[in-house]
């Protein structure tokens, strides 16, 4: 009976009762607001990945070499031929190594300019010469042009 007259006094003891009817008996439709309350909240298991025609067909096997190029492509700049024969070197087939190389998501010219980017903060090169270097890392002529003007030579 003290507590009840101790919270009665905290709040100033000019409460109205209310009560709840635990089964309403109300038939007016629910409106958006409480119909989007009611609804459980989606779950989320993994991250949503964009899927395509090609991913949903692949083996296991072309699946990791495609996450191997994508982890590698985050941190290094790589040709096409460049990025088939790490793969190789990684021990994946040849075929799922190129499978991989062929539906990774990126711009060969941008991985150019990036590799000739790399090259002239390390060394110096005039500008054939670095054309030159990136056709040797497997990038095409135009790949390697591009490249070699992004990087400002």
């Amino acid at each position: 009976m003290a507590f009840f007259i101790i919270v009665s006094s905290c709040t100033g003891g000019n409460r109205q009762a209310t009560t709840v009817d635990p089964n309403p008996t109300s038939t007016a439709a629910p409106t958006p607001a409480e119909t989007q309350a009611q609804q459980p909240a989606p779950v989320e298991t993994q991250a949503q990945q964009p899927t395509n025609e090609a991913t949903d067909t692949a083996t296991a096997a072309q699946r990791n070499a495609l996450r191997r190029a994508e982890s590698y492509l985050q941190s290094q700049a790589f040709s096409r031929t460049g990025l088939i024969k790490q793969l190789e070197f990684e021990q994946f087939a040849t075929e799922d190594a190129t499978w991989a190389a062929d539906h990774v998501t990126v711009d060969w010219k941008e991985q150019a300019a990036k590799k000739a980017e790399s090259y002239l903060e390390s060394q110096g090169f005039s500008r054939q010469r670095l054309i030159d270097q990136l056709i040797f890392e497997g990038f095409s002529p135009e790949e390697a042009e591009h490249g070699v003007t992004a990087a400002g030579l």
